[in-house]
């Protein structure tokens, strides 16, 4: 009895053991339905996302069309109201108002970076300040055209135009729009690209070029200044040392060593100490015959246990030299007294100083003389004479052999003459008009595309006539054309002063700092007679020592040089220059 109930038990135990891997097998279907299930809801959801966004995105790319088509129908009403405005008007004579009106889509963006050259790891700080075109005012913020509605992108290029980086910047503040690009610790070394495009708007392309390159900041800063753009062999070379300690102080009294070599061989060698001024002058021979042209003037500066050098290529013109020839106007006129201008480069493509002598190609006759005075650039006047052809030969620095042919003269049309060169802020535009023949010809003055003033003149054979011109209150880089029977005889700029100046005033709180400490600066800003106005900052802090290993005419420039200049002229090297009023121009 007791087996069979063993036997019992035992088949019991089993059919229990058959029933729990049944029910598991039943779950295990189930959960495995239950995960198909699932997946098929996820798929579903998943599609249902996918297609839901593939249709907003579509919205949004319908929202962006019609942005687009409202910004661009709002851009051809403008040109419909301008156009009636234009025709309605008078001779011109229009006001800043008129002139935002007449185009306010004419807007510039100018872009900086906060220094020329970086290491890798470091970041670019860059900022675009929008600015009228014609009133350099900046970009109202009630205009259909709101830049702080519309993005920007800031793309970095290589020197080959390859695409390195590209951001977004989704606001500008007060015409003002700033990103930055943290250099990655491999990048190469080389030149690069800044460059700035607003989306849904016509504003030119902003660009800015900067160096990336590995350097350890220096302890003190140095500049060397040739006294001279050019030298040519057996010339006596003339450059100043000038050196300052990072802190700012100048190390008077530290020793320096001065070295020149040329074509490979030292022909220099002496030991100066700094005077009060941290200024060193050296001055050496150029040996009589040179080959290459290679030459290098070094520096090294002992300030105590500070150990610093500093070098530069000697400007060497040997042989042959590139000069460009630009007649003022235009043409040169035969039998009219004609001005031209002249630009010289040495090998490397910077600027050089030459003298010439204008010699009439003939008979080897001297009749005038041309000097550079600035950036390889200089002018003179001379009258080129019928059937005779003219050409420069230089004669400063030594050595140069090529002859500079100018351009013939032409033995009809008009000379163009301006007075100055730059124009104060309540004077009149000032032109002399000379023609060998008499002529009736319409003088208009523009800045940018904007007709300021335009005068009719009759002009008589061989006699000098002066025209006056209102630029309206426009300044900055105004040009004059003279127009006959409806072709242009003759064209040049001219520089109009604004009168308006500000003045920035910035003062630490303390005299120094400790490395991490926090900084606070004090910022003024004064008009042309010393009153306080209201401004926009924008601040910028850099090593200057950092600075200071860019040369000086090549370093970024300051807005004003920027707004004023840069879409009228090739560079803004040494730009400085033409805004101080004590300089040569």
């Amino acid at each position: 009895m007791k087996f069979i109930k063993g036997l019992l038990h035992k088949k019991e135990k089993e059919e229990k053991k058959e029933d729990k891997k049944k029910e598991e097998k039943v779950e295990k279907r189930n959960e495995e339905e239950d995960k198909k299930v699932e997946k098929k809801e996820e798929k579903k959801t998943e599609e249902k996302a996918a297609k839901k966004n593939v249709e907003e995105k579509k919205e949004e790319k319908k929202e962006e069309k019609k942005v687009e088509k409202n910004v661009e129908d709002k851009k051809e009403e403008k040109k419909e109201e301008v156009k009636e405005e234009i025709k309605k008007r008078e001779p011109v004579s229009p006001s800043a108002k008129e002139i935002e009106m007449y185009d306010q889509w004419k807007y510039r963006t100018h872009l900086s970076t906060d220094k020329p050259i970086y290491r890798p790891g470091d970041k670019v700080y860059l900022r675009g300040v929008v600015l009228h075109a014609l009133t350099h005012r900046p970009h109202k913020t009630d205009m259909d055209s709101n830049i702080n509605t519309y993005p920007a992108e800031l793309k970095i290029e290589s020197a080959s135009g390859d695409k390195i980086f590209s951001v977004l910047l989704k606001k500008a503040t007060d015409s003002v729009i700033a990103g930055f690009w943290h250099i990655p610790k491999e990048q190469a070394g080389g030149d690069y690209k800044a460059k700035l495009t607003w989306k849904y708007q016509d504003f030119p392309v902003a660009e800015r070029e900067f160096n990336i390159r590995s350097f350890r900041s220096p302890r003190v800063k140095t500049q060397i200044k040739f006294e001279k753009k050019g030298y040519g062999a057996g010339e006596e070379a003339t450059a100043t040392l000038n050196v300052k300690r990072a802190e700012g102080d100048i190390p008077v009294g530290a020793s320096v060593t001065a070295s020149a070599r040329v074509d490979g061989k030292e022909v220099f060698s002496k030991d100066y100490t700094l005077n009060t001024k941290g200024d060193v002058t050296v001055k050496f021979t150029l040996p009589s015959t040179i080959t290459t042209g290679e030459g290098t003037l070094s520096f090294r500066i002992v300030d105590g246990g500070v150990v610093e050098s500093a070098s530069q290529t000697i400007p060497i013109l040997l042989q042959k030299m590139k000069v460009d020839v630009y007649p003022e106007g235009g043409y040169l006129i035969q039998n009219c007294p004609s001005r031209f201008y002249v630009e010289a480069f040495t090998k490397t493509g910077d600027p050089a100083d030459i003298q010439a002598h204008i010699v009439q190609s003939d008979d080897e006759k001297v009749v005038g003389h041309v000097k550079t005075v600035h950036e390889g650039r200089g002018r003179a006047t001379f009258t080129p004479l019928e059937g005779k052809s003219y050409h420069l030969k230089i004669h400063t620095p030594t050595g140069i052999l090529n002859t500079i042919p100018l351009p013939e003269a032409k033995s009809e049309g008009i000379v163009l003459t301006s007075s100055s060169s730059t124009f104060g802020v309540n004077s009149k535009v000032e032109v002399q008009l000379y023609s060998a023949k008499s002529a009736t010809v319409n003088v208009r003055l523009f800045k940018s595309e904007f007709e300021l003033d335009s005068k009719p003149v009759n002009l008589k054979s061989n006699e000098s006539q002066s025209v006056s011109l209102d630029p309206n209150g426009a300044h900055g880089v105004l040009r004059v054309l003279v127009e006959e029977n409806g072709v242009y005889q003759a064209e040049r700029i001219v520089f109009k002063h604004s009168g308006k100046t500000l003045n920035i005033k910035v003062k630490a709180t303390k005299d120094s700092y400790s490395p991490g400490g926090q900084v606070t600066l004090q910022v003024q800003t004064l008009d042309e007679n010393g009153a306080a106005i209201s401004a926009h900052v924008g601040v910028t802090v850099t090593d200057d020592s950092v600075l200071e290993m860019v040369e000086k005419r090549k370093q970024v420039p300051r807005l004003p040089e920027m707004a004023l200049l840069e879409d009228e002229v090739d560079h803004l090297h040494d730009c400085s220059h033409y805004f101080d009023p004590k300089e040569e121009k």
